[in-house]
């Protein structure tokens, strides 16, 4: 009885491999309209906040600290949104595609200049300035308002 048992398991877990094994080397198919308009309202958002995030440090309202691990999470929501887009996409979402992307790469850009301690005011108004442009464009695209 306990090799019957054996033998069943055994083959219930070959089965169970088989699946995930044929499962996780699947292609993945292009990224569908709703999913691609999460990722970018997720890019605009992050940009808003961004331009939020400076404002906050140009007011010296903000510690060096929480500054520094602040952007760095900030920097690693972007490039894994930005990483998520670079799935294929229908025909009909190429441009909006390419020009996230962009957006992104230059929003990922701006999140590296921000200093840890308040710097050159006209430097913390441009990264600012970028932030609500980059937010802006990205809520343009694919609906993601």
């Amino acid at each position: 009885m306990k090799i019957v048992g054996s033998a069943i398991g055994i083959v219930i877990l070959l089965v169970a491999g088989a699946c995930l094994w044929q499962a996780a080397s699947k292609q993945p198919g292009p990224m569908g309209k709703e999913d691609f308009r999460r990722r970018v309202h997720a890019l605009a958002s992050y940009a808003n906040e961004t331009a939020l995030f400076v404002e906050q440090l140009a007011a010296r309202e903000l510690t060096g600290s929480f500054t520094k691990v602040h952007r760095e999470e900030l920097e690693k929501n972007v490039a894994e949104e930005s990483i998520k887009l670079e799935a294929p996409l229908p025909a009909d979402l190429a441009a909006g595609g390419a020009k996230a992307r962009l957006l992104a790469a230059g929003l990922g850009a701006a999140l590296k200049e921000i200093p840890e301690r308040v710097a050159d005011p006209a430097a913390l108004r441009r990264i600012h300035d970028d932030a609500r442009r980059i937010g802006a464009e990205l809520s343009g695209i694919g609906g993601a308002k």
